[in-house]
Formats: structure tokens, C-alpha cells, sequence
């Protein structure tokens, strides 16, 4: 073989090599990868697919369109819409061909897109590559959001209420809040100033009401008078009464709020039931020390702490420190049966301790979501209610919900009264920061002999009256217009 055919027979060898490797790397790219890269977001076509695809709205219970879309005259043909603004951005949250998707935007996509198949037209439409668009009824009602916004005016906090019976939740309000347009909107600059400035300052983009948490202070000794019934220890029991409470494993003693010693019975003892309505610091933190961690613990968790509350929009978890946690330690438990310590919860979750109390001791799950359309405007789910535990006797619960009533109608929670109702509650001024003010806290609800509503209410660093405040004083007055609010709309949740 000359030295030409040599060549020639290597130059056909490398062509047939490089054939080889072109058809590879086509079928590796077209049936390997193909499904990856057609979903990889930073491919534009896969954005301009996903986010123009139709989508239906998400309604709230008072039937006001909370999210829509809109056409456009871009490559993405639609763009969502938030007529509600601020009223119900951490809830609804946003779709953003930038940012993705949040909230019940980005859980109830499947319905919303129209990929439900769960009737026999949905699943003709889904495999014929067609699906129709439904829509979300949530149990968000409009006008008692607002009315804990107005409530709760230029004051940084949250609100939560929900019904107790059901779990169907009426509010979630968080302030600051922000305007998700234009996070939705096309102009991708735009989007992305509206999404820095969610983290800046005050936080606009954090949903205080059910995403941050903070020590619950005074309202936590709901909790604790619970552990107590459960264990046996009666209203009538009895408790010392020293301005200054020694605790054990510290040379730092207790005090009550105002540095005095609270009202006492006979005997100058302060009752169970007269130490919870004072809110008496130096009676809990006896109470708990009684108690012990792992009573304390079990109770919290059969109120749900420690675990996210099951919403359909991600939640943060309440937390009661585990046992070990107070190990040569017991001053820390103390200071945690008032609400201190470590002990840290969201708005959310203590609606639902006051919702259990007043649910003769039931626990509910939360939710959001009411109803379920498909395309033709059928409905094809509703929400049930659904238990989530019993967190006290029924009996225990009656007892504890007579104590609530007694602290609005002569305690620290007389701001929270409602002409011609019952409302019960539990005060909370909580101590979060060396030389911040403490954080205001109420929890309520209402009529006491048949309740539908179940409230709770954080106001940071108190509010407009700063190291002045009480939760009686700055939240107590927010709770009360907001439960006034269910209490003359009865709001139709769904469900």
C-alpha cells in the first residue's frame, strides 16, 4: 500500500469516527436529554411555554379575583395579574418567568394549569396535550384580610384567623407587604429590583403571619395551664406569691410583669386559675417547674408545635425545646413555661392553640384551599375539616376556656371585649432582645359558647407604644376588630 492510499484509508477512518460520534451525541441530546434540556429553565423556549401556558385564576372566598391572566404582546404571550396587590401577596404569592413561582401559585399550579385529571373530559384534554385551565377558591375572605390590615395599620406585625371548628382560614395578613405585579412583570429588570427590595428594610417579602416566628410570651401559658389540667393540677391549687421568684440552677431570679407580686387568695397563695388570669409570671414558672420538660414537651407537641402546621403554602415550625434541652437546666424551663427561653412560634400556630381550646380541645388541620374547579367551571374537590389531635380533654378544655373568658372579661385582655359577646383570650408582652422593646401579643376567640373564630396577633417591638406596650394595650385591640369582622360578614369559606 502507497503512502497516498495510506493517508486516504486514515483520513476515511477519522470521518467514519467523527459519523459515529455526531450520531451519538444526537440521540444522547434528542432521547437522552431531550426531556431535561426542553425543561431547563434557562431554556427560553421552556419559559416561553411554561409561563404563557393558560392559566386560571385563583378566587377568594368572597369571590374577588386574586389572580388572572392577562395577554400580552411579547414572546410570552401571558402575563399573571394580582388586582388584590398587597392585600394577599404572601398567600397568592407570584409566577415570575424570572423568579419562578411561590405561594398557592406555585402549589395549586396542577389545578390552575389545568393537569387535574380527575374528571373523564380533564383526562381526554390532559393526554391529548390540551389541558383546560381551572381554577382555586381559597378560604382567604377579602374583607376580614383587610380589616387586619386596617387594623393592624403601619404597626409591624401579623394576624392569623381561622375558624376553629373547621380550620378554614379567614386571614393571614403580614406587615409590611409587598406588590407581586411586578415580580410577574416582563420587564426582567423590574423584576429583579422588586425582588431584592423583599429583603431588604423591614422584610416586605416575609410572611410574618406564618413563615417567622417569635417567643410567644405570656400567650404561651395557654399551653402550660394546659399541661397542668391534663396532669391532675386543679384550678383551685395553689402557688407562692414572692416578687422575686428563685430558680433553681441561677442566681437570676423571676420577676412578674410591673416587678410586684400579684393579687392573692386566701391564705396570700395565688390560685391556678387567679395566676392565669393575671398572667403572673412567678405562678407558671412554678406550674411548669411541677410540671417538668417531658409533660411540658408532650403537651406542646399535642398542640403541633414542632412540626410545620399542614398548609398548602410552606409554613415554619413552632418549637418547644425537647427535654434534653433543660438538663442542669431548670430555670430555662421555667422561663419557658412563660413563653420565654427558647420557645419561639408563628401567629399561625397560635390561632390553632386557641382554636383547639375553644374546639372543646380539638385540633384541626389549617387549609386554604376550599374548592377546585376544572376548565368548565365544574367543581371536582372540596375541603373537608379534618382532626389533627385531641390536645386536651374536653372537660380540661371547657375549664381552660373559662379561664380565656374570665381574662377578657376582667384580666389583662379587657381591650379585647365585643358588645354583647363572649370572647376569650390570652395576653402576651414578650422579651426578645437586650434592650428592644417587647413584642405585643393577644390570642382570642369568639362567641365562647359557640365559636367560629379563632384569632391570634403579634405586634413587633410594641408597635406605636414601644417599651411601653402590653399585649392587652397594642394587640388586643387589633384581635377584636378582626374577630368583629367574622362575626358580621360570615365569611363563606367553603369546604
Amino acid at each position: 500500500m502507497n503512502t497516498t492510499d495510506l493517508r486516504i484509508r486514515r483520513v476515511g477512518v477519522v470521518m467514519i469516527v467523527l459519523f459515529v460520534a455526531l450520531f451519538v451525541n444526537v440521540n444522547y441530546l434528542q432521547v437522552v436529554r431531550a426531556k431535561a434540556l426542553s425543561n431547563d429553565p434557562n431554556n427560553r423556549r421552556y419559559l416561553i411555554r411554561t409561563y404563557g401556558a393558560p392559566r386560571g385564576q385563583i378566587l377568594s372566598s368572597d369571590r374577588q379575583v386574586l389572580a388572572r391572566s392577562e395577554d400580552t404582546n411579547d414572546d410570552f404571550v401571558r402575563q399573571r395579574v394580582y388586582p388584590a396587590t398587597l392585600l394577599t401577596s404572601h398567600v397568592v404569592g407570584y409566577l415570575s418567568a424570572l423568579e419562578g413561582a411561590t405561594g398557592l401559585e406555585d402549589s395549586q399550579a396542577h389545578h390552575l394549569l389545568g393537569d387535574d385529571a380527575r374528571t373523564a373530559s380533564n383526562l381526554v384534554d390532559y393526554f391529548l396535550g390540551k389541558p383546560q385551565p381551572g381554577a382555586v377558591r381559597i378560604t382567604i375572605d377579602t374583607r376580614v384580610q383587610d380589616a387586619a390590615r386596617r387594623a393592624l395599620g403601619a404597626q409591624t406585625g401579623a394576624v392569623a384567623a381561622l375558624n376553629p371548628k373547621t380550620g378554614a382560614v379567614y386571614a393571614l395578613w403580614s406587615n409590611p407587604s409587598y406588590d407581586p405585579n411586578p415580580i410577574a412583570s416582563h420587564n426582567f429588570d423590574a423584576a429583579r429590583a422588586a425582588v431584592k427590595a423583599l429583603d431588604e428594610g423591614a422584610r416586605p417579602g416575609v410572611a410574618r403571619a406564618f413563615q417567622d416566628t417569635y417567643p410567644p410570651g405570656s400567650t404561651f401559658k395557654v399551653v402550660t395551664a394546659a399541661a397542668a389540667l391534663q396532669n391532675g393540677i386543679t384550678p383551685e391549687a395553689t402557688y407562692d406569691n414572692p416578687p422575686v421568684l428563685e430558680l433553681p440552677d441561677s442566681n437570676v431570679g423571676l420577676r412578674n410583669f410591673g416587678g410586684g407580686t400579684c393579687r392573692a387568695d386566701a391564705g396570700g397563695r395565688v390560685s391556678f386559675r387567679g395566676g392565669f388570669v393575671q398572667s403572673c409570671n412567678t405562678t407558671f414558672a412554678q406550674i411548669g417547674l411541677q410540671l417538668g420538660p417531658d409533660k411540658m414537651f408532650q403537651q406542646a407537641q399535642a398542640f403541633g408545635l414542632n412540626v410545620p402546621p399542614p398548609l398548602e403554602v410552606s409554613t415554619a415550625a413552632s418549637v418547644f425545646p425537647a427535654p434534653p434541652g433543660f438538663e442542669g437546666a431548670r430555670s430555662s424551663l421555667a422561663q419557658a413555661a412563660i413563653g420565654q427561653f427558647d420557645v419561639r412560634v408563628t401567629p399561625l400556630q397560635m390561632a390553632m392553640v386557641a382554636g383547639a381550646v375553644a374546639n372543646n380541645g380539638t385540633l384541626v388541620r389549617p387549609y386554604l384551599v376550599a374548592e377546585v374547579f376544572d376548565g368548565k367551571g365544574r367543581q371536582v374537590s372540596v375541603t373537608h375539616p379534618r382532626p389533627l389531635a385531641q390536645a386536651l380533654s374536653p372537660d380540661n378544655a371547657k375549664t381552660l376556656k373559662d379561664f380565656m373568658v374570665a381574662v377578657v372579661a376582667g384580666g389583662t385582655g379587657t381591650a379585647g371585649q365585643i358588645p354583647n359577646v363572649t370572647v376569650g383570650g390570652k395576653t402576651g408582652t414578650a422579651q426578645h432582645a437586650e434592650g428592644q422593646p417587647p413584642h405585643a401579643w393577644f390570642i382570642a376567640f369568639a362567641p365562647a359558647e359557640d365559636p367560629v373564630v379563632a384569632v391570634a396577633v403579634v405586634v413587633e417591638n410594641g408597635g406605636s407604644l414601644g417599651s411601653d406596650a402590653t399585649g392587652g394595650q397594642v394587640a388586643a385591640p387589633v384581635a377584636r376588630e378582626v374577630m368583629q369582622a367574622v362575626l358580621t360578614l360570615k365569611p363563606d369559606a367553603g369546604g
